[in-house]
């Protein structure tokens, strides 16, 4: 938990004794020599070891441990109180932290079944309010900045950027970009640090996206920069030449073909208790592509095919045209345990992110 810090003993308890550290080249360290992170730190963690051999069926509360500590020693607490809770024990804390928060992310990522976050936000505590664990997505951790950081929020840079397709950020139009807030809904779970920004048609996108990562480059260095484009109809030639430049390509048409791709249809239908609908919505689906003289442009026959769906499964507030309902309502069942969700991942992050 303390670099360099090492606990060497307790001194004469019967003369003064204390808590004694080695630290670097000094040794016989007084505790009253550490720094109040250190202290507090370690108050917490001793008291934390000794109560738990007696109370060992227990939920304890802990309320902002992060006081007086560095960010870097905050999730660093947070790991080691995780490892030492006992299995029949709970751990609850509050936090303002965004160590404490990233640790407490990291953890979850490892452990799903064992960490939960409860978000106070938005909530009137004059009623009743029942609260429920939240998944640690784009808007918790927008929440969890706005809170700690107050105005310096909006300066927090994403880790990585995916230049798509779509209607260029602050262009004319009421609707904002398909294609990234898709990628968004999708993906703000597992990457709440990933901002999919639209730069228009796919030559804008080729042409922009170079200047921009070179912009990014200089005012935040360490913020990586990737490009993904649809597939439409590029030949198997104009693919690798665009790889070999680094732009990430889909393996079908375009976007609508993952969101309205069979296993997503099939969900939808079982999370409407009419599995037995699901071969309908899919027959209905290969009959519309048939007329189509190309085979594979689910996106040119998504409103038959939108309508089809709201009749056959009685659907209400699903989306007011099919753009809509693919965004917000399909969008939403491609969840990480689907094959769509992990070819779309491979795709677009890549096999090292397929390998954490």
């Amino acid at each position: 938990l303390f670099d360099g810090l090492v606990l060497s003993g307790t001194g004469n308890p019967t003369n003064n004794g204390t808590f004694r550290f080695d630290k670097g080249l000094v040794s016989n360290f007084h505790f009253k020599n550490l720094s109040g992170g250190e202290k507090a730190a370690f108050d917490l963690l001793l008291d934390f070891i000794i109560k738990k051999q007696a109370f060992d069926d227990t939920v304890f509360c802990i309320d902002e441990p992060e006081l007086h500590m560095h960010t870097k020693l905050q999730g660093k607490l947070l790991e080691q109180l995780f490892e030492l809770l006992p299995n029949n024990c709970q751990l609850w804390i509050s936090t303002h932290s965004i160590g404490m928060a990233r640790k407490a992310a990291e953890l979850y990522r490892l452990n799903p079944k064992e960490v939960v976050f409860i978000d106070f936000h938005n909530e009137d505590f004059d009623q009743s309010v029942i609260l429920s664990p939240k998944k640690p997505n784009r808007l918790f951790w927008k929440n969890m900045f706005d809170t700690a950081l107050d105005d310096l929020a909006d300066l927090v840079v994403p880790s990585k950027v995916v230049f798509c397709e779509g209607k260029k950020l602050g262009s004319k139009g009421r609707n904002p970009s398909f294609d990234s807030s898709v990628y968004t809904k999708i993906f703000s779970e597992e990457f709440p640090d990933v901002d999919f920004v639209p730069l228009g048609g796919d030559k804008e996108v080729r042409n922009d996206s170079k200047l921009w990562e070179l912009v990014l480059k200089r005012l935040a260095p360490g913020v990586k920069a990737s490009s993904v484009f649809d597939r439409d109809d590029r030949s198997n030639e104009e693919i690798d030449s665009l790889k070999n430049q680094g732009v990430r390509v889909l393996d079908r048409r375009d976007l609508e073909n993952y969101l309205w791709d069979d296993e997503i249809l099939t969900k939808l239908a079982v999370e409407r208790s009419a599995d037995q609908k699901a071969s309908i919505i899919i027959s209905k689906k290969n009959e519309l592509l048939s007329r189509n003289e190309t085979k594979d442009d689910v996106k040119s026959i998504s409103g038959e095919l939108y309508n089809f769906c709201k009749t056959t499964l009685s659907l209400a507030q699903c989306g007011n045209n099919a753009q809509a309902f693919a965004r917000d309502t399909l969008a939403s069942l491609v969840s990480s345990d689907t094959d769509v969700y992990k070819e779309l991942k491979l795709i677009i992050f890549g096999r090292m992110e397929m390998s954490k």
